[in-house]
């Protein structure tokens, strides 16, 4: 995923967010921290939202995890017409599905 984000301008992206300099320091910090400014930017530059969430199942009495992706604003009518999709797996954490949505966004940028 650093590549492709590296390919596709993210870290002029992060100079021009007038914080810390970090291009520099980016990829040492929490993998957390990196996957919420990635939904940012995903958001802000390509239109791409990309959202976890998690929902209780009292039978298994577990967590699981979602995650959605797409064009435009999720909250919109317009969902169902902007190729949105949505994914559920075996994740064990919020992150490892908002990783798998941050992927497949950076997939739809052509």
């Amino acid at each position: 995923m650093k590549e492709k984000l590296i390919e596709l301008g993210f870290e002029k992206w992060l100079l021009g967010l007038d914080i810390a300099p970090y291009p520099v320091i980016f990829w040492d910090i929490p993998l957390f921290i990196q996957m919420s400014y990635i939904q940012k930017w995903l958001r802000e530059i390509h239109d791409i939202y990309v959202e976890s969430y998690h929902d209780y199942d009292p039978k298994d009495g577990k967590y699981q995890y979602y995650t959605n992706w797409g064009f435009n604003d999720p909250n919109t009518i317009e969902k169902k017409q902007s190729g949105w999709y949505d994914e559920y797996n075996d994740w064990k954490t919020y992150e490892d599905a908002l990783e798998f949505g941050l992927q497949e966004g950076l997939k739809l940028i052509k």
